[in-house]
């Protein structure tokens, strides 16, 4: 068993924070065995003190086959996919490793979804190559592929290489 502290808050008060109130539930994503019982992925209710704060005792998940859902029943609460790791030492809610709920693999620190998605688009658009209309043959490119019509000539050039234009 892992012990977990969860300590949960909500803006406002005179220290920028205050406790919150409520509950958090802890799932396992899926049935398992602790010797020769085996557990149900049902919630596991545990009522945050005054304090917004709760101990509690988790068996360490085992990825890949499950983790554990966290569902924080209060104010501004999300849901959250973690593996509990089997440790001696208490650990904080907060520290513990996200996971995706589909794959049960890690997620990146500090990157959500929603960026992964952002970055892979930027990637992409940085690779496709600009279409620029002027007079007169055309400055130094910012992209490979680059493409450069002049107005009055109607001559074509293509960035080969970022240092050099063909017409």
């Amino acid at each position: 068993m892992t012990r977990v502290r969860v300590r949960l808050r909500v803006p406002g008060g005179d220290a920028g924070t205050l406790p919150a109130p409520g509950e958090i539930l802890f799932q396992p994503t899926a049935r398992h065995t602790i010797g020769d019982d085996i557990v149900l992925p049902a919630p596991m209710r545990c009522r945050l003190d005054p304090s917004g704060c709760t101990l509690v005792d988790l068996p360490a998940s085992q990825l890949p086959r499950w983790c554990w859902k966290a569902v924080e029943r209060t104010l501004g609460g999300t849901t959250r996919y973690v593996d509990v790791p089997d440790s001696p030492d208490e650990l904080e809610y907060a520290d513990l490793t996200d996971v995706d709920p589909k794959t049960l693999q890690a997620k990146p620190p500090d990157e959500s979804a929603w960026n992964a998605v952002y970055q892979r688009i930027e990637d992409i658009v940085d690779d496709v190559p600009r279409i620029n209309i002027g007079t007169g043959p055309p400055g130094a490119p910012e992209h490979t592929g680059d493409i450069w019509i002049d107005s009055t000539t109607w001559d074509i050039y293509i960035a080969t290489r970022k240092d050099q234009t063909n017409g």
